[in-house]
């Protein structure tokens, strides 16, 4: 269950018409200072209509920067430093615009005070109109408030629906179980950073003798990210159809995602083909993080990388390919950068150097219980609950 959101994370999380919205209901809510203020002066006459409208405007418009502005705190502090300023020259202002300013009485301990009928009218209207007026600016601004609130309510409760049904459809493309073949085995693990991961990882069987084994990790967190891989996976297995060579694969693959999506995201990419006819695998990446190679024999990591152009860059794009030989024994890891980039409280990264030495010291009882410890182990050190970047691993085993 998602963690309740807090009224300051309602406010963090608003467009700027919802903004507006908000700003305008405080507007009146704190505009009530304004006549509030008057009827708690000392002075037996009500201020002027002049200043009951300046001191609520200023009033509002204070409490209305803070909400359009706190992120800017520099011109907000200008702000409310112009605002503060300007209630300490209600008179001045008012004598100005309107050449007067209507006279107080102050109440003194020796003095007796006689009142011509204007100033008795001053007394008996304006102090209940001030009052009704307070009061109906503190009901306008709750109405306004309670409106905004349940709008941006409704706006999270179908964005969250929204994304919990993207979540529920890329965590069924995940493979669930451990892949096995007669001869060899793979699983995977994503820890996404967001509610929707751009991560993504497949294992398919093309015949008897090959088996496909593909990474992605797509630019970008949150449901387009998710989608994206999502139509990722789709594509990969749609191309496999036509060729399952990593250079022609890559290369439709490359062209079919940059004709559907967004030219400001692109998908890092590894694919491996591996034969248990020839024992080789066939590998290709694309702006992706080397791919290991565990020898099990001597315990050497190799690594596999080839120089392409991340999927998405740019159209027609040649993709090439290697070719490495395996044992029985070997291992393939495949990873997103969420695992080497994940970085500890002083800001050091994980690494590549301690990543591989940890794929040499780690117990290998299983393909999957490598997969997690090594991501158990990263989050240790991260010493966080969550991943900054999306983090997925594959263990591949021949």
């Amino acid at each position: 269950m998602p963690p309740k959101k807090s009224p300051l994370d309602l406010w963090k999380s608003m467009d700027q018409k919802g903004l507006r919205s908000l700003a305008l209901a405080v507007f009146f809510l704190f505009g009530t200072i304004g006549p509030l203020t008057m009827l708690m002066d000392s002075g037996i006459l009500p201020g002027s209509w002049f200043e009951l409208l300046y001191l609520t405007l200023l009033c509002g418009l204070f409490s209305t920067c803070i909400i359009l502005f706190i992120k800017k705190p520099l011109r907000l502090l200008v702000l409310l430093v112009v605002i503060q300023g300007a209630m300490f020259f209600t008179g001045p202002v008012e004598e100005f615009l309107l050449g007067r300013v209507e006279p107080k009485m102050m109440v003194t301990a020796d003095h007796v005070f006689i009142f011509t009928q204007d100033e008795l009218d001053r007394i008996h209207i304006r102090r209940p109109i001030y009052g009704l007026f307070a009061i109906s600016l503190l009901s306008t601004g709750y109405a306004l408030l309670i409106r905004v609130i349940g709008e941006e309510n409704r706006k999270r409760a179908r964005l969250e629906t929204e994304v919990a049904v993207a979540r529920t459809i890329q965590k069924s493309l995940q493979p669930s179980t451990v892949f096995k073949t007669e001869w060899c085995e793979a699983a995977g693990v994503t820890v996404p950073a967001t509610e929707v991961g751009g991560d993504y990882f497949d294992m398919i069987k093309v015949s008897d003798d090959e088996v496909v084994i593909a990474i992605a990790d797509v630019s970008g967190h949150g449901v387009g990210a998710g989608i994206l891989s999502a139509m990722t996976k789709s594509a990969v297995r749609a191309e496999l159809y036509h060729s399952k060579a990593p250079s022609d694969l890559l290369f439709n693959l490359n062209n079919t995602i940059y004709q559907v999506t967004d030219k400001s995201m692109f998908v890092s990419f590894a694919y491996v083909l591996l034969d248990r006819r020839t024992m080789t695998a066939q590998i290709a990446t694309a702006g992706h993080p080397p791919i290991f190679l565990f020898r099990k024999s001597d315990g050497a990591i190799v690594e596999a990388r080839t120089p392409n152009l991340a999927l998405a860059v740019q159209p027609s794009t040649s993709y090439t390919a290697q070719t490495i030989q395996l044992n029985r024994g070997d291992e393939l890891i495949l990873y997103s950068d969420g695992i080497t980039e994940a970085a500890n409280d002083t800001g050091e990264q994980f690494g590549v150097e301690k990543f591989k030495e940890l794929i040499v010291s780690t117990q290998r009882p299983s393909v999957e219980a490598l997969g997690n410890s090594i991501l158990a182990s990263v989050r240790a050190f991260t010493v966080k609950k969550e991943f900054v970047d999306d983090a997925t691993i594959v263990v591949v085993r021949v």
